[in-house]
C-alpha cells in the first residue's frame, strides 16, 4: 500500500504538467474549424418533411447543398450567424463565428436513403441515413389534397372550374396551399372557402373546399402541375397541444391533370365569346310613358355573362336612332361569382333626346356569342321597344325660360297691331328686368377678347330663342342685352307685318320660322327650332375645343333640320357678318389650322 501511494505521489509533477499543457493549448482547440450536420427524425413518411440542420464552426463560408436535390426537394432554407467569445489560459481571449443553416427538406420517393454530404467552403458534412415509408392510405391518413376540373376538353378562354378539397382528422397549426403557375393558364379564385365534414375508408374528415376559374389561353394539350398542400400539425396529436409542444410538417399532393384545349371554332363572329349563359336587360330611369320633347331620357343597358371575365366583354354598339339624340356614357364593367362561376357584367349608360313628338322605336340590341355548354353560336337579343314621346309642355325650355309669351302671336285672325302690341309688352318688361342688379359672372370666356354676349348677336331675329335669353341672364350686361333683344323684336315684328301684308295670311307659313312657330302655338316646333345654347356653355366651360365643335353642330343641326351636313364653316356662313360668325371661324382654325389654342383662349 505505501508503495502504491509513493508511485502516485510521484506522478503527480507529470499529471499537473499534463494539465498545464492542455490549458495553455485551449485557444488553439477551441479555434479549429469544423463542420456538422444531423437530422430532426430518422424515420418519415412521404408526405413528411425531415429537418437537416448544418452547423459550421470557424467557417466564413457559404453552404453549397446541390447534393441534396438528386433525392430531396428543398422546401425551404433559413440561417442564422453570431460570434462567440471563447477565453483560455494565460488570460487569452478568442473570437470565433458559429453559422447555422435548417434545410427542410421532402423526399422525392420511398427507401432507405443516405443523405449525402454538403460542403461549407473546404470542409463537409458527415453522411446520414434516413428511412422514408410510403404515405399511409386510407383511415390512416391525418391530412390530405384533392383536385378535379368540371371538364378536361373546354374551349380556348373559355371557363374550367378547377375544385380543391383539404381533407383534415387533426389539428392543423398552419398551412399553405399553393396552386402552380402555368404559361397560357389565367386562375382566379371563386367566391370564399366552403366546410364541410365528409367520411372517406370509415374516418370522418373536416373538409375545406375552395374553388378556382381557370382560362387557357392556348389551345392544344396542358398538364396542370399538382397543387401541393403544406401544413404544420402536432407532433402527436394525442397530446394537448401547447405553446412550445413540438410539431411536424406534412405535405400531401393532388392527382396531375391535363387539359385538352380545343382551338376556336369557325363561327363567323369578330368577337369571341365564349360563355355558359349570356342575358341582356334594358333599365329606365324613369318610365319612357313619360317622354317629352327636349327632355332627356336614361336608359341603362346590362349584359350578364357567365363563365368568363369582364376583359372578355364586346362593346355594345349605340345605334342611330331617328328622331332622337343619343349619348353613350364608357362602359362600367365588374365581375364577380356565383357558386360554380364568374359573372362578368357590362352597364353603359344612354342618355336619350328626343326631338319631335309621336312614337319612335328603339332598334333592337343582339350579342353574338358561343355556348360552351352545347358548342353551338347563339344570339342574344334584347327586343326593341317603342315610346310615345309627347309635345313640350309650357312650362318647358321651348317657352317659357326666357318670358316668351306664346299667346301674343296665337291664332290667325290677330291683326298686326295686336301682335305688334304684344311683342312692345315683352320688350319693356325685359328693359325692367335689365334694371335689376346683377351678380352673375360672365358663364363665357372670351375670345380674343370678344364676349361670349357676341356670339348672340350675330343670330337673326328668325333664329333668336327664348333659350337665348336664358343664357344671356348668365351675363353680366343686362341692359346691353336688353336693348339689343328689344332691337331685334321689333326687327321680326316688323318683318312678320311686311310678310303678312306681302303674302297675306298663309297658314302654311306659321311653321316655316321661329317667329311662324310662336304665331300658331306650335310648341313643339318652337322647341326643335329653338334648342338651348346650353351645350354650348358647358363645352366652353368644360375647356376642350373638340366638344364646344360638337355642341354647335349639334345646336345647327337642331336650328336647321333640313342641312345634314353642319360644320363649322357652313355654321359660320349662315350667320351674319358680326363678332359670332368671326367666333365660329376663329374656333374652326384654333381646331384645324397650324396654331392650336387653348378653349380659354377661344370662348
Amino acid at each position: 500500500m505505501p508503495s502504491n501511494l509513493g508511485k502516485a505521489i510521484s506522478s503527480m509533477p507529470q499529471i499537473l504538467w499534463f494539465l498545464v499543457l492542455m490549458w495553455f493549448q485551449f485557444p488553439v482547440w477551441a479555434q479549429q474549424a469544423y463542420v456538422k450536420s444531423e437530422l430532426s427524425a430518422s424515420t418519415i413518411t412521404r408526405d413528411e418533411t425531415v429537418v437537416l440542420n448544418i452547423t459550421a464552426v470557424g467557417i466564413d463560408a457559404e453552404l453549397d447543398a446541390s447534393s441534396l436535390e438528386q433525392d430531396f426537394e428543398v422546401l425551404g432554407r433559413s440561417s442564422t450567424r453570431e460570434v462567440r467569445t471563447v477565453s483560455g489560459g494565460n488570460n487569452q481571449i478568442s473570437n470565433i463565428s458559429v453559422v447555422s443553416w435548417s434545410l427542410e427538406l421532402l423526399p422525392k420517393s420511398v427507401g432507405v436513403f443516405t443523405v449525402p454530404s454538403v460542403k461549407v467552403g473546404d470542409l463537409r458534412t458527415q453522411l446520414l441515413t434516413l428511412t422514408v415509408n410510403d404515405t399511409p392510405q386510407g383511415a390512416q391518413r391525418d391530412i390530405f389534397v384533392e383536385a378535379s376540373v368540371d371538364r378536361t376538353d373546354p374551349w380556348v378562354q373559355s371557363q374550367v372550374l378547377l375544385t380543391v378539397k383539404v381533407f383534415q382528422a387533426i389539428d392543423i397549426i398552419d398551412g399553405d396551399l399553393d396552386i402552380p403557375a402555368i404559361d397560357n393558364l389565367v386562375v382566379q379564385r371563386i367566391g370564399d372557402d366552403t366546410r364541410t365534414r365528409q367520411e372517406r375508408d370509415g374516418r370522418e374528415y373536416s373538409v375545406t373546399e375552395r374553388r378556382y376559374a381557370l382560362f387557357a389561353q392556348k389551345s392544344g394539350l396542358l398538364n396542370l402541375k399538382p397543387v401541393t398542400l403544406s401544413v404544420t400539425v402536432p407532433a402527436d396529436p394525442n397530446r394537448v397541444r401547447g405553446f412550445f409542444a413540438p410539431t411536424r410538417k406534412l405535405t400531401s399532393r393532388s392527382a396531375p391533370i391535363s387539359l385538352n384545349v380545343r382551338p376556336r371554332p369557325d363561327t363567323g363572329s369578330a368577337w369571341w365569346l365564349p360563355a355558359k349563359a349570356l342575358r341582356l336587360e334594358s333599365q329606365w330611369a324613369s318610365p319612357p310613358e313619360e317622354a317629352r320633347v327636349d327632355q332627356p331620357l336614361t336608359r341603362t343597358i346590362v349584359m350578364r355573362v357567365d363563365g368568363i371575365q369582364d376583359s372578355q366583354l364586346p362593346e355594345i354598339e349605340t345605334p342611330s336612332i331617328d328622331g332622337i339624340s343619343l349619348y353613350a356614357e364608357q362602359p362600367q364593367r365588374e365581375t364577380g361569382a356565383t357558386a360554380d362561376s364568374l359573372v362578368a357584367e357590362q352597364r353603359v349608360n344612354w342618355a336619350l333626346i328626343p326631338h319631335r313628338s309621336g312614337e319612335i322605336v328603339l332598334p333592337a340590341i343582339s350579342i353574338e356569342w358561343f355556348n360552351t355548354q352545347t358548342g353551338q353560336t347563339e344570339t342574344a337579343h334584347l327586343p326593341e321597344e317603342r315610346i310615345n314621346v309627347l309635345s313640350a309642355t309650357a312650362g318647358s325650355d321651348a317657352g317659357t325660360s326666357a318670358g316668351l309669351s306664346t299667346e301674343s302671336g296665337r291664332g290667325d285672325d290677330r291683326d298686326t297691331d295686336q301682335v305688334l302690341a304684344g311683342l312692345e309688352d315683352q320688350a319693356s318688361d325685359l328693359l325692367q328686368r335689365a334694371e335689376e342688379p346683377s351678380t352673375v359672372e360672365d358663364a363665357i370666356p372670351k375670345l380674343n377678347h370678344n364676349t361670349a354676349d357676341q356670339l348672340v348677336t350675330g343670330l337673326d331675329a328668325g333664329e333668336l330663342s327664348a333659350e337665348v335669353f336664358e343664357l344671356k341672364q348668365t351675363m353680366l350686361n343686362w341692359r346691353r342685352i336688353a336693348l339689343f333683344a328689344l332691337g331685334l323684336w321689333f326687327a321680326t315684328a316688323l318683318y312678320w307685318a311686311w310678310q303678312r301684308w306681302s303674302f297675306g295670311a298663309d297658314s302654311t307659313q306659321s311653321g316655316k320660322s321661329l317667329f311662324g312657330a310662336v304665331k300658331g302655338g306650335n310648341l313643339a316646333e318652337l322647341s326643335t327650332k329653338a334648342m338651348p345654347l346650353s351645350n354650348v356653355e358647358a363645352a366652353c366651360k368644360q375647356g376642350d375645343h373638340k366638344v364646344l365643335k360638337q355642341a354647335l353642330i349639334d345646336w345647327a343641326a337642331r336650328q336647321w333640320p333640313g342641312d345634314s351636313t353642319a360644320t363649322l364653316q357652313t355654321i359660320a356662313q349662315r350667320l351674319p357678318e358680326g363678332a359670332a360668325r368671326q367666333s365660329i371661324r376663329d374656333l374652326d382654325n384654333a381646331l384645324y389650322g397650324q396654331k392650336h389654342n387653348d378653349v380659354s383662349e377661344v370662348f
